[in-house]
């Protein structure tokens, strides 16, 4: 038996994208010959998949198991959770085993095991041809400072009882990088209030599972993380008072500031807040504290009743009964917001909005936040528009019922 793989996953790779196995046996040519695929979770140690894949004319296996790694997946999002928390189940590490069957009487070969890791990512295929890690992967090593939700120098607007995430994919094996956040509280006239470090948890193990983090940085994650989560370096804890007007999230590691965050007042109108799965596995957020617009839609399903009774024995028409019954009404619940004023940018970061899988309601003071769904078919930009608003199209996902007629 003699397998050469030529290409196979990188660690980490986007789970909702192609993952090929590229190999060739010397062996192809034996009576009854095929390839033996074996896909394992290393988590669980169980078998996800034993494949027979015949090699083409010349001994060659061109061969997709991403699709095994996708049922064992899912999307990581810390409900009024606060401070650094593991994405959990986010991330898997897949094994494979590419052996050999063949002979007379069909006899298996076993080849050597190959591990990878996933994410829960479904990234363009522009990204993809050729796919680079260092597009996703926090990496000191290099000085590849990237995180999965919008960060890196970044200025948002944060409103009371909000929230606002970051995500970080970190490079398996670094051991360095990230230990903590620093946040720096100041009030309306710059003037430096307080300052805090937030430690994330395992961050020297280096192990995969341990190096997927999300973090609330957010008026919310901030005003509510427990004391015993964060270290005072001056001034007095909870982080976010009254006096707080703006505060800055500083990553040790990158040695600089990575988000200037400005806490908004006083909106015209109750603020409605969006946190939606991008591409990359994380969770962005856009508020949108301008004009909304509620509706509803709802649809009948009816049937027609016959207006002649019997009276006396008698065929009569009775016009003050009704010839057709409802049978059901059912209402679907929708909303048209619109953003703030957005750079181009920031409207090319909240794209993904657009065709996200799993978009989030965020009112405040909700244990749960309510699921809708984007309803547009089309995203347009204009590059003569330095600032523009985001018109956004939503019907919640789950529809209301009334009693029948």
């Amino acid at each position: 038996m003699a397998i050469t793989i030529y290409n196979s996953p990188q660690t980490p790779t986007p789970v909702y994208n192609e993952q090929f196995l590229d190999a060739v046996s010397t062996q192809y040519a034996q009576p009854n010959f095929t390839f033996t695929i074996i896909v394992t979770d290393v988590i669980t140690l169980t078998v996800l998949a034993v494949d027979y894949v015949k090699a083409d004319s010349t001994g060659n296996l061109h061969y997709n198991i991403g699709n095994y790694a996708e049922n064992l997946m899912q999307n990581y999002f810390p409900v009024n959770l606060y401070g650094w928390k593991k994405c959990a189940n986010a991330t898997r590490k897949i094994r494979f085993n590419i052996g050999e069957t063949y002979g007379t009487t069909p006899t298996y070969y076993a080849g050597a095991n190959t591990e990878y890791v996933v994410w829960n990512a479904g990234v363009d295929n522009v990204y993809i041809a050729p796919y680079s890690i260092d597009y996703y992967c926090y990496d000191s090593t290099i000085s590849n400072y990237v995180y999965l939700t919008s960060a890196n120098g970044g200025t948002y607007t944060t409103y009371k009882d909000r929230s606002h995430f970051l995500y970080t994919l970190i490079k398996e094996g670094n051991t360095n990088d990230i230990p903590y956040i620093t946040v720096k509280t100041y009030d309306a006239a710059n003037t430096l209030i307080a300052e805090y470090r937030i430690a994330r948890p395992d961050y020297a193990t280096g192990i995969y599972t341990d190096n997927y983090q999300c973090i609330d940085i957010g008026y919310k994650g901030l005003l509510g993380i427990a004391s015993g989560l964060v270290t005072v370096i001056s001034g007095t804890y909870p982080i976010i008072t009254s006096l707080v007007d703006k505060y800055t999230i500083i990553d040790p590691t990158y040695g600089g500031v990575i988000q200037r965050v400005t806490v908004g007042t006083n909106p015209k109108f109750e603020v409605y807040t969006l946190h939606y799965l991008n591409s990359k596995g994380g969770y962005d957020t856009l508020h949108c504290p301008l004009a909304r617009t509620l509706s509803s839609t709802k649809t009948v399903s009816t049937f027609k009743k016959s207006m002649w009774s019997v009276v006396a024995n008698v065929s009569t028409l009775d016009t003050s009964l009704s010839s057709e019954k409802v049978q059901g009404v059912t209402i679907q619940d929708n909303l048209q917001l619109t953003s703030d004023w957005l750079t181009d940018t920031e409207f090319v970061t909240h794209k993904d909005l657009f065709t996200s899988t799993d978009v989030r309601l965020d009112l405040g003071n909700t244990s749960v936040y309510k699921s809708v769904k984007v309803t547009q078919t089309g995203y347009t930009t204009k590059n003569n528009e330095r600032l523009r608003n985001y018109i956004i199209e939503l019907s919640y996902t789950h529809s209301n019922h009334r009693q029948r007629g």
